[in-house]
């Protein structure tokens, strides 16, 4: 079993943890649950990759999308905001993955990727992606962010 985000799975994931360096040395936060983790994997060897944290959306993207962009939808199409979300993530976020399996037929499977992987840039384009969809098959005209 792996885990994924604190949580088991029935794949094997990484368990990805967040870490300040300060004079060369690491901390883990949430030590206990970074470790309550790593408790759960069988004995073997791991591959750790210390890599610099990009700074995510912002508290005022993502105010502005659930509050604005998709609620402006939501209200035109009657459906929740958590279906439209989830909606728009399938239409923008997709990516596909392709393997063969044994016989050497390739496989297409895709990941719908989450909004809280975006970056600060990502996350603009990804919502004027959204709107400019709402614009062109919804005819709704949703009100620009505030500035600052």
């Amino acid at each position: 079993m792996g885990i994924q985000s604190g949580r088991l799975s029935a794949v094997h994931e990484d368990i990805v943890a967040t870490a300040t360096v300060e004079a060369g040395r690491l901390t883990v936060n949430k030590p206990d649950r970074f470790h309550q983790l790593v408790h759960q994997l069988p004995d073997g060897e791991y591959h750790l990759k210390v890599t610099p944290l990009k700074a995510s959306r912002s508290l005022r993207q993502n105010n502005y999308y659930w509050g604005v962009v998709l609620k402006y939808i939501a209200e035109k199409t009657g459906h929740s905001r958590h279906e439209i979300h989830e909606s728009m993530k399938e239409l923008f976020l997709l990516r596909p993955i392709i393997f063969k399996n044994d016989v050497g037929q390739l496989i297409e499977l895709h990941i719908v990727n989450s909004t809280t992987s975006l970056d600060i840039p990502e996350f603009f384009d990804y919502t004027e992606r959204v709107k400019q969809w709402a614009s062109e098959f919804l005819k709704i005209a949703i009100p620009s962010a505030p500035k600052g």
